[in-house]
């Protein structure tokens, strides 16, 4: 699976270097027009893919069908100055976009490959009392064999600047790792207020069931780790130009497994207090499943 993994990021990550060509060119006013009031979809994706070429929008015009494509454009003053920016989702197929921003003089000054496998994107603007806007949206962080993890990218607009300021797991399943852990972690709520981000996460962390089958445990109901609703706070720290942990249980290590499921050694350290707790206070079985992980030998 970790071959896998390391092959789609790999993958995505070549697709998103093709699409930093298009950054700087101006996109004429006229198409905005047309796409903000609607005009066909299938030839405004057309002439787009014409005048910024990028691998998700077909050459062929009839390929791109009014049907079958995606665009959604969304006019928004994403900061502290007069003029709106356009933020930008578009390709021949819903599932495999481009997402641009441009600025107020119509240039792009960010633009991103989002592969989604079978979901539309989706997309939310949050209000800060700063009048800077955050704009959120769903990006397929991995993907492979009884394993998906989705995750939330969080940018914020400075000095003509798009920064990518918190990314976090948006919804993951990891049923892959026979050796080990298999984790559900999915995010609840996510919104933001007085510059801040409110978080809350629920996630269950369980050894496959053939590590049961190996130690002899018969219990269908067996649990781990379950947490549900666990809140956390993140501010934006203005040096940093991203948003950091304010009060959170959800520690570093916590939030570098979540984006890593199926890593074992991830998971010891993540946990590794809840873990001495059940060696002190949990069941028998739950004792036996801990000692079994701690003799893990990393892969």
């Amino acid at each position: 699976m970790k071959n896998k993994i390391v092959l789609l990021l790999f993958f995505i990550a070549s697709l998103n270097a093709f699409g930093q060509v298009n950054i700087g060119k101006k996109v004429p006013l006229k198409w905005l027009k047309t796409a903000i009031q609607g005009g066909d979809n299938g030839k405004l994706v057309h002439e787009f893919g014409q005048m910024f070429p990028s691998k998700v929008i077909a050459e062929d015009p009839v390929l791109n069908d009014a049907m079958t494509v995606y665009l959604n454009l969304t006019k928004v003053n994403l900061d502290t100055d007069f003029e709106d920016e356009y933020v930008l989702f578009i390709g021949s197929y819903y599932a495999q976009t481009m997402f641009y921003v441009i600025d107020h003089d119509f240039k792009i000054i960010h633009e991103e490959y989002l592969w989604l496998h079978n979901d539309y994107p989706q997309m939310k603007i949050l209000s800060a009392t700063n009048q800077h806007k955050l704009i959120s949206f769903k990006f397929l962080y991995g993907r492979g064999s009884g394993f998906w993890l989705f995750t939330n990218k969080v940018y914020r607009l400075e000095s003509g600047k798009l920064d990518l300021v918190l990314e976090l797991v948006d919804d993951s399943n990891d049923t892959f790792n026979d050796k080990g852990i298999n984790g559900m972690i999915t995010v609840d709520s996510f919104e933001e207020y007085g510059n801040e981000l409110f978080v809350t996460y629920s996630f269950r962390l369980n050894p496959h069931y053939l590590v049961l089958e190996k130690l002899s445990i018969q219990d269908e109901t067996f649990e781990l780790i379950k947490r549900d609703k666990v809140s956390a706070i993140y501010a934006y720290d203005t040096d940093l130009r991203k948003f950091i942990p304010k009060d959170s249980p959800i520690t570093a290590d916590m939030e570098a497994y979540f984006l890593r499921p199926g890593n074992d050694a991830l998971f010891l350290k993540a946990f590794r207090p809840d873990l001495a707790l059940l060696l002190s206070n949990g069941t028998e079985n739950q004792k036996k499943v801990v000692r079994y992980l701690q003799n893990l030998k990393p892969d």
